[in-house]
Formats: structure tokens, C-alpha cells, sequence
């Protein structure tokens, strides 16, 4: 049986041998499967980070465009209206919001009007009504250019009519506040209270 020692020994460790390669072989395989989950794990949230990076460029690619359009639309919706001495621009939606709510005593607006001046103040044409305006006494101030001036936008703008000066109009109480003048717009009587402002040496905001 002594020849045959050495073999089975041999055997054993091969068995053993084995066994150890088995395990390491597992052991691989494992860190390897771990690797490529995490690898598939990187890849894809790398991917999805990708796809969100690419929605987000074209979703603000999209809002550019639109914002380019509503610019393009507002300045397509300018009212302008030209004169040889001052022309004013307002935006239509602005301008049909204040024609409703000169039209019905329960709605409100508020519009911005841009006037630009083409000669000096100077050279102006007023209207007669407007004339009258800073012909007439008023309560008080210097304010005659400014109410002439308030007065002729709304001629121009829509077509008002000159009812009462700031010293004929008639009030109940004599502690009333007092307005700057009356006048009629589709049919309807308001009254009109001028607020100068403005920045020396600056843009008023």
C-alpha cells in the first residue's frame, strides 16, 4: 500500500487544490458581479443624467422661443398715435382694458401711455379746450401745463370733451377734495386729477 500514499495524498491536496480554486473563482465572480452592478448602476443614472441635461436644454430652448415670440407679439401690439409735435404709444390690451372700464362704472384699469416729443414743449398744438385749461385761474400751483397737457391726451386718445374747469366745477361739500377738471368720454362725465412726478437728473421709475 506504499506506493499508493503518495497518490491519494496528492489527490487530497489536488481535491483541496481545487476546492480553494472553486472558492477564489466564486469569490471573483462575485466582486465581479458587484462591479458590474455598480458599473450598470453609474451607467445608468450617467445616462438619465444625460436625458434630463438634454430635456432641460430643449425646454429652455423652448421658453427662449417663446419668449422671443410674446416680444415679438407685444411690439406687434403697439397702439401709436402720430402727431407732428408729440406722438404716444400704448400696448392694445391695455388700451381696450380702459376703454371697458370707461364704459362700465364697476371695472378697473391702469395703463401706461409713452408720449415722445418731436419739438419743444413750446411748439405744441394744443387744442382750444387745452388752451383754456392754462388760460383759466385754478385753486392753486402751477400746474395749468400739466392739466393742458392731461387734457390733450385724452382728446387724443379718446376723443374727450372738455365739461367744467377746476374753479366751475360744483361740489356739495365745501371741505371736498377738489379735481383738476371734468370731462366726457363715451357720453359719461369723469373727472380728471393730474399727478406730475419725476427725477432730476435721471430716469424716473
Amino acid at each position: 500500500s506504499i506506493p499508493f500514499i503518495p497518490t491519494a495524498v496528492g489527490i487530497v491536496q489536488n481535491n483541496n487544490n481545487n476546492k480553494e480554486n472553486k472558492s477564489k473563482s466564486k469569490s471573483k465572480n462575485k466582486k465581479n458581479s458587484k462591479s458590474c452592478q455598480v458599473h450598470n448602476k453609474v451607467a445608468k443614472i450617467n445616462k438619465r443624467r444625460t436625458e434630463w441635461l438634454k430635456h432641460k436644454a430643449t425646454a429652455t430652448t423652448n421658453q427662449d422661443k417663446n419668449k422671443n415670440k410674446n416680444k415679438k407679439n407685444n411690439a406687434a401690439a403697439m397702439l401709436r398715435m402720430l402727431g407732428r409735435d408729440f406722438s404716444t404709444s400704448m400696448t392694445i390690451d391695455t388700451n381696450m382694458n380702459l376703454r371697458r372700464a370707461l364704459a362700465d362704472e364697476q371695472a378697473r384699469a391702469f395703463e401706461v401711455t409713452r408720449v415722445h416729443g418731436h419739438v419743444p414743449f413750446a411748439q405744441w398744438q394744443f387744442c382750444d379746450s387745452a388752451v383754456e385749461l392754462m388760460d383759466c385761474p385754478n385753486a392753486g400751483g402751477a400746474s395749468e401745463k400739466s392739466e393742458a397737457c392731461s387734457f390733450e391726451l385724452m382728446k387724443r386718445c379718446f376723443g374727450a370733451t372738455l365739461v367744467k374747469t377746476e374753479m366751475s366745477i360744483d361740489y356739495m361739500w365745501s371741505i371736498s377734495k377738489r379735481t383738476d377738471y371734468s370731462c366726457s368720454i363715451y357720453n359719461q362725465k369723469f373727472g380728471v386729477s393730474v399727478t406730475r412726478a419725476m427725477k432730476y437728473c435721471g430716469v424716473f421709475t
